[in-house]
């Protein structure tokens, strides 16, 4: 009877242990920041961003959820090494995948979609249409490659970048916490799905400060940094935030309208 009873706490504590250990597993959010740090246009106000983000998300390390910054900038700034990074990346079906773009948009006259084309371009000395062409992938081409290569529960994909005519591929310049552990929860380990972002709607361009970086980005970051201390934040609640706030903030200090677009996808 006795070895009938230490079997049966042996059982009982191997299912409590297995469940601790399942509770606890680890989430990894793999960000993939692609910059033109190089460009001579917006390189400053990129490596602005990159800082940025870097930090807000740094911020969200725990012991279920592990922070993995993968930047592409500088020389590791194409279309060719996005490709490889997603790849190569290695991801378990609970992880996140952030894609994070900050550089020149543009659409054609014939783009359909309401996203722009993103140019990974090192820089833009001298580049013809042709070169413009092959170097650019659009937003929705990343989310489906990206969804087409990694089966993973939540994805990120935002872009900082104008969605105006390709003739006019410029970001414009002006002139001259970690939180509540369960909001942390909610975004990262609960959400599921994709989510499609850019900084402005078509015909639109995005506005930046050449050392302060992008409106969008900043905002993003506050946004999301109050998130993380709210009781039940989402990610719609964050992008409406943001959208508000780069809204108000165009309008104020340009007197141009920008209003950012985001989807959700299943």
């Amino acid at each position: 009877m006795k070895h009938k009873i230490y079997k049966i706490v042996a059982l009982i504590f191997l299912i409590i242990f297995a469940t601790g250990v399942s509770a606890q597993k680890v989430t990894t959010v793999h960000l993939l920041f692609f910059g033109a740090t190089l460009d001579k246009e917006v390189g400053e106000s990129v490596r602005a961003n990159e800082i940025k983000i870097r930090k807000t998300f740094s911020e969200i390390e725990s012991r279920y959820l592990k922070m993995k910054f993968h930047s592409f900038t500088r020389y590791r700034f194409s279309k060719e090494l996005f490709y490889r990074a997603v790849d190569t990346l290695q991801t378990n079906t609970d992880d996140v995948i952030i894609f994070y773009y900050s550089g020149h948009g543009f659409r054609y006259d014939d783009t359909k979609s309401e996203f722009p084309y993103l140019l990974l371009l090192k820089n833009l000395d001298a580049p013809d249409e042709e070169i413009i062409r092959i170097s650019s992938i659009s937003l929705d081409a990343v989310e489906q490659y990206i969804a087409n290569k990694k089966n993973v529960r939540l994805k990120l994909i935002i872009a900082e970048a104008c969605n105006a005519s390709y003739m006019d591929v410029t970001l414009p310049a002006p002139p001259g916490v970690l939180g509540n552990p369960n909001a942390l929860k909610r975004l990262f380990k609960e959400s599921i799905g994709t989510y499609i972002v850019c900084s402005s709607k078509k015909y639109q361009d995005s506005y930046a400060f050449k050392t302060k970086g992008g409106i969008f980005t900043t905002q993003f970051s506050n946004a999301l940094k109050k998130a993380f201390s709210q009781k039940e934040p989402s990610w719609e609640s964050i992008f409406e935030e943001t959208r508000v706030s780069v809204k108000q903030q165009v309008k104020k200090i340009f007197n141009v309208e920008q209003d950012i677009y985001f989807i959700r996808k299943r």
